[in-house]
Formats: C-alpha cells, sequence, structure tokens
C-alpha cells in the first residue's frame, strides 16, 4: 500500500478455541462437531460449497445464534460470550449487508459508530481516516441507495470494522469489488492481521484465499474436513476434498 493504514494499535495475542460445535436448525443439521484453534495476528480462509454451513459457523462466532452443542472460548476466557463484549471485540461483514438508503455515506458509517458509543472526536477520526484507506472521498456525501455494489461494501467494511475489534469475520467479503479494489481489500486485511487482529473470512474464490490465508479451513458435508497452512493451488485441495 502507498500510504499505511495507521487506525489500529498493537493487540495482545489471543485465541479463539472451539470444541466440538454442532448446530441444528430444528431437525437440520447445519454444523457436525466443530474443532479448530483461531490464534490472532492471522488470517484464515473458510472455504465450501453452498449450504455446507460457512455462514452459520461466522454466525456463531459473532454471537448472532448459539450453538446447539459445543463450547466457543474467545481471548482464552470462558465465559465472555455478552453482547456488550461481543459489540466491542467482534467486526462482522455480513454477505448482505443491510443500509438505510437515504443516508448519505458517511452518516451511515457516523451512526453505527453512535450506536455503538464511539466517542465522537474519535469516531470522525476513524471515519476520516477509513474513507481515505478506500478512496471513498468523493462518495461521503452520497446517499447509500445510489452507490454501486461495490461502493457499498466498502463502506459495510468500514462500519464492521469503525470500532477496532480484535475478530474480524467477513461472509464473502469481495462481492462487487474490481480487481483494483480487492489488491487494496487484501493489502488492508494483512496490515490489520500485523496489528494482532484474528481474520476469518469464507470465499468462494480460490485465488483470494492463496492470496490472503495463513490457514485454510474447508467445511464440508457440515463438518470441517480440512484444516492446513496455505500451501498453495487451493482449487486442487478443494477439489479432492469435495468431490
Amino acid at each position: 500500500m502507498k500510504k499505511q493504514l495507521g487506525v489500529y494499535s498493537m493487540f495482545d495475542s489471543f485465541n479463539i478455541q472451539i470444541n466440538n460445535l454442532s448446530h441444528s436448525y430444528e431437525e437440520k443439521v447445519a454444523l457436525d462437531n466443530i474443532n479448530w484453534t483461531l490464534s490472532s495476528g492471522k488470517i484464515y480462509v473458510l472455504l465450501g460449497p453452498n449450504g455446507a454451513g460457512k455462514t452459520t459457523f461466522l454466525n456463531l462466532l459473532a454471537g448472532s445464534i448459539k450453538p446447539t452443542l459445543g463450547t466457543i472460548t474467545l481471548f482464552n476466557s470462558f465465559g465472555k460470550e455478552d453482547k456488550e463484549f461481543l459489540n466491542k471485540n467482534i467486526g462482522y461483514l455480513t454477505e448482505y449487508p443491510y443500509f438505510y438508503p437515504f443516508l448519505t455515506t458517511i452518516e451511515m458509517i457516523r451512526l453505527v459508530g453512535q450506536l455503538r458509543g464511539l466517542e465522537q472526536g474519535f469516531l470522525e477520526n476513524q471515519i476520516e481516516k477509513w474513507l481515505d484507506t478506500f478512496n471513498l472521498m468523493e462518495y461521503r456525501n452520497q446517499p447509500m441507495d445510489s452507490l454501486s455494489q461495490g461502493t457499498k461494501k466498502r463502506v459495510a467494511f468500514i462500519i464492521s470494522v469503525i470500532h477496532q475489534p480484535k475478530i474480524i469475520l467477513l461472509d464473502e467479503p469481495t462481492n462487487g469489488l474490481d480487481p483494483k479494489q480487492i489488491v487494496l481489500f487484501r493489502n488492508v486485511l494483512r496490515e490489520l492481521a500485523n496489528t494482532g487482529c484474528l481474520i476469518l473470512l469464507s470465499t468462494h474464490i480460490m485465488g483470494l484465499g492463496e492470496k490472503l490465508a495463513d490457514e485454510v479451513g474447508i467445511i464440508y458435508n457440515n463438518s470441517l474436513e480440512y484444516i492446513g497452512d496455505n500451501m498453495g493451488n487451493l482449487e486442487n485441495l478443494y477439489l479432492s476434498i469435495t468431490t
């Protein structure tokens, strides 16, 4: 990147420990007996076909839903799953984020920051830095419903990290981004990981996974069938597990 992000300070190291995690929707099993340890300062990429349970897994980590069985231990300490704690420490970009269509870009970001209780001076400083980082200054006063899909996705990412979360969860985050924006996005994620953030993203784009992942997880048939370092050529690895 031509400029340093400069909006995060360094975090102390921590882990997420996932033990025997399962989740069902009535009679339908969405995830079955997931075990995984994730460490701060790394980027994890989650792969799997549609319906494999990737979004359910992210929702469980975000605290949006509760597991049917098993535990998720955050920050090396069990029992800190209260809503205020999760809202402070987790940023979650869903695949289809919601916006108030008639708010401008800056109004939308500011509203979320205010709802999170951010101090006004800090919030305004964050907004300016993130808009500059993602080349969105020219869109700051445009209503959300006038923006392209890629521009909305960049705004949604800013909203998910405006409070400086330690854990960043991203569901198909590059949908709608052009190649230049994807390169910028990759650089931003790597810089955030270098500050000590733990980043987990799901994607169908093998090339993105190969460029970003420190570690890869592949969900198939609702189970975590593979965990390992990114050795490149994820397409062959993925096909060997899912076919």
